[in-house]
């Protein structure tokens, strides 16, 4: 069971912690001082595994993403791929702001796949060797009425 109601007068942006049968779900954050209507900002990681490659020219290492046409570089190799996973995070997490990242993936080629299992573990034929796949995580959360959630 919920508890997001208080006796306290209320504050312009007062936390309070919501339980339920379950455990710990997130805070309720009061959004204005005369509503009492609570929103929970439930954190969410999305783990994208994807095809990075990295490879040495000169003083520099490249990194790139063949599936997004994304690219980075950085003067050692850890850098690179680091600089490689910002990027990526930043081009899906602007895309979803603006509404694009369905469109953005199907341009890049994306589609769905028959089997909603675990991807088999084998090396994609046509990459480079130097293309390894990599889980590049992007952080969301959702924001919701604790009355939307299901009482399940």
């Amino acid at each position: 069971m919920m508890t997001i109601r208080s006796r306290r007068p209320l504050a312009a942006a007062r936390r309070l912690p919501i339980k339920s049968n379950t455990g710990y779900i997130g805070r309720a954050i009061r959004a204005r001082a005369g509503n009492r209507e609570a929103h929970l900002k439930i954190p969410v990681q999305v783990h994208w595994e994807l095809p990075i490659g990295v490879k040495r020219e000169g003083k520099w290492y490249i990194s790139w993403c063949p599936v997004l046409d994304v690219y980075s570089q950085g003067e050692t190799r850890e850098k690179a791929i680091e600089n490689i996973v910002e990027a990526i995070q930043l081009l899906i997490t602007s895309c979803f702001e603006r509404g694009t990242l369905a469109q953005v993936l199907k341009r890049q080629g994306f589609k769905r796949m028959g089997t909603l299992g675990a991807l088999p573990r084998r090396r994609t034929r046509g990459l480079p060797k130097e293309v390894k796949m990599l889980k590049v995580p992007v952080p969301f959360f959702v924001e919701r009425r604790p009355e939307d959630l299901c009482p399940a």
